[in-house]
């Protein structure tokens, strides 16, 4: 299991479904959830949301994206393509429980459980 902004797990150039249609000249989406990894895009040593998120399913084979990276954990936004549908939020629903952020992130991974719901 890849952990939030891990790296790209299938190898630039590798073979998979959506470029083996794209070959046979069909069009590719992927709707849903991609827990392949990303290249999250950095500044200064945090992530940043404004910018085209490399390495991800439209250069792994997919001619469009909709979805999430991991719905559980953050980043919390959709992704369309190759950006985030707006500026995600960076924890859970609740202000009472811990949560992970990109400045945790930077800082050494997670330090408390994610919570998604009320």
């Amino acid at each position: 299991m890849l952990q939030p902004y891990d790296p790209p797990l299938i190898e630039a150039g590798r073979l998979t479904v959506g470029a083996l249609l794209q070959q046979h000249g069909y069009h590719t989406a992927c709707i849903g959830k991609w827990h392949l990894g990303w290249d999250w895009p950095s500044a200064g040593g945090r992530k940043v949301f404004d910018r085209p998120i490399a390495n991800g399913p439209t250069t792994r084979g997919f001619d469009y994206y909709f979805g999430t990276d991991v719905p559980n954990y953050p980043p919390y936004c959709f992704i369309e393509n190759d950006r985030t549908v707006g500026l995600p939020t960076a924890r859970g629903f609740s202000e009472r429980v811990p949560y992970f952020s990109p400045s945790r992130e930077a800082s050494g991974g997670l330090s408390g459980r994610v919570y998604m719901g009320r």
